[in-house]
């Protein structure tokens, strides 16, 4: 497969949410919380941004503050992604990312490496030139890594490189070695997973058991994510799918 075909099928991938947290301010956790349901109404979310943007400004500074406010901007660009207003998704990621590189300003670390590849990962769904793409998407592996290297107790990162690998097509991921990372990450004791964390891994081992040709664990993996948030509508919707080809 040519590195433009990988690009376009990219863009099949992306509504995968990929997300999560280890030591984010509550705010953001409940906020984070609420956009995975994806009930609420486009009010309360513009709200709890709005409150989340005065709350980290009057309690946070500096790299915090910039890291803090791209995962503000990352989970209001990722409530526009689920209501398909792809353009005010764009803005919201490119917001983000404008902060996390702020953030890596004051220093790289392995939560604002990490919340980097996650925001050019979502970005590349929206931005309407591929090249957007074809240009940002091969970073995602090193930061993955070095996020790793400098914190190996940091689950998100471990939750991201290996959602590279089970999303994105041949030559930059592998469906079956993500697989396998997956697996070994959900035994290993060792690292705390969040609630998003859980998601996250169920949700994509269950987009690469079927673009392996394994509905069956397909399936249980979207029930296993539906567990963990019932109303997510991508998970909903991508069940409903393999449910009605079975």
């Amino acid at each position: 497969m040519n590195i433009k075909k990988s690009i376009i099928i990219f863009f099949s991938v992306f509504s995968l949410p990929l997300f999560g947290y280890n030591r984010m301010p509550q705010p953001l956790e409940d906020f984070i919380n609420i956009v995975y349901e994806t009930t609420a109404s486009q009010q309360l979310i513009h709200s709890l941004y709005q409150e989340n943007c005065t709350y980290l400004s009057e309690n946070f500074s500096g790299k915090e503050y910039e890291t803090y406010q791209a995962y503000n901007d990352y989970i209001l660009g990722l409530d526009k992604y689920y209501r398909n207003q792809k353009k005010e998704a764009e803005i919201a990621f490119d917001k983000g990312i404008s902060h996390i590189e702020k953030s890596m300003n004051f220093g790289q670390d392995a939560e604002n490496l990490t919340l980097y590849a996650k925001l050019i990962f979502q970005n590349s769904a929206i931005k309407p030139l591929m090249q957007y793409a074809i240009v940002m998407i091969p970073k995602i592996s090193g930061l993955t890594k070095k996020a790793i290297s400098l914190d190996p107790t940091y689950t998100p990162a471990y939750v991201m490189r290996n959602s590279f690998l089970c999303c994105i097509p041949s030559p930059y991921g592998n469906y079956r070695e993500g697989l396998k990372k997956m697996e070994e990450l959900t035994g290993n004791q060792s690292l705390e997973k969040s609630k998003v964390d859980w998601y996250s891994i169920y949700s994509t081992q269950a987009y690469a058991y079927n673009h392996t040709g394994n509905k069956a664990e397909a399936i249980k993996s979207y029930q296993n994510a539906l567990k963990i948030f019932p109303n997510c509508c991508e998970s909903k919707n991508y069940l409903n799918q393999l449910l009605s080809s079975k």
